[in-house]
């Protein structure tokens, strides 16, 4: 579905970085040095993001398509810049997702971005090793939990949805921030997506998720995805702060992992 909404663009332009400066995207704060920097977490052998092989994903009967409740409901969300990503933070939506092979009913919480600095990068995850220029992931923590702090102890503590962004030319941007419909951002097909476990893509990068990568993209302008590059992270050279680009994880290796995925051939 070609559809991006205003209201996140509207609210970058008024936006401040602020937030955790321990670690970065880059440098010696880099995520090659999350793993030495009290983020043992991240050295573990089931991390995220990792590269989807067409080739080797494994078809499953057993995937059957999203059910999404609530998520074609108004909300008006909490969009901030942590300095690392900009998160648009679910308040006053009652929005579940269930079915999609899922072990029980998983409550939205939140939905974040990683972009890069040119069009040939910026997701975390990798197709066939080729990046897409934005990705953007719905965190969502299993029903029965009391805190995001126990869901980051248990294997399927957490269920994110990840979706790539491409370009287009003709998008509908009739969305208002006081009106926002995650729905409407949505592509039309959750049938075919792609299954595995990992982890978060951040530090303390807890092994508590269960990923799926959908395979249809989400459309977005060259004009729209530039409005997210002119913010700025938390982190300062000299006395200015740096882009707020490349927000992206490294693929990490796969080890001995699944991939499956759902076609929508399969009943």
């Amino acid at each position: 579905m070609e559809i991006w909404t205003s209201f996140i663009i509207l609210s970058l332009v008024v936006m401040v970085s602020c937030g955790d400066s321990s670690w970065s995207y880059s440098g010696g704060h880099g995520p090659s040095n999350w793993k030495d920097m009290a983020h043992s977490k991240c050295g573990l052998s089931r991390q995220s993001p990792i590269n989807i092989d067409t080739r080797t994903v494994e078809h499953s009967y057993m995937l059957p398509a999203f059910r999404l409740y609530n998520f074609d409901k108004p909300i008006t969300p909490i969009i901030s810049n942590n300095g690392h990503t900009v998160s648009v933070t679910v308040t006053n939506g009652n929005m579940w997702v269930l079915g999609g092979g899922l072990p029980e009913m998983y409550k939205a919480l939140q939905c974040h971005f990683r972009w890069g600095s040119d069009d040939s990068r910026g997701s975390e995850h990798t197709l066939n090793g080729q990046r897409f220029p934005m990705e953007m992931h719905i965190v969502c923590m299993k029903r029965g939990l009391p805190n995001i702090g126990a869901a980051l102890e248990i294997a399927d503590g957490l269920a994110v949805l990840g979706f790539f962004f491409e370009f287009s030319f003709s998008l509908d941007s009739s969305s208002s921030i006081n009106g926002f419909v995650l729905g409407d951002v949505l592509p039309s097909n959750l049938t075919e997506y792609y299954r595995y476990y990992g982890s978060l893509t951040t530090p303390d990068c807890n092994e508590a998720v269960v990923w799926t990568i959908f395979r249809e993209t989400i459309k977005i302008s060259s004009e729209q995805l530039m409005k997210f590059r002119g913010l700025l992270t938390s982190h300062m050279v000299g006395t200015e702060y740096e882009p707020l680009v490349n927000n992206y994880r490294p693929v990490q290796d796969i080890g001995d992992r699944k991939v499956y995925f759902a076609d929508s051939n399969d009943d």
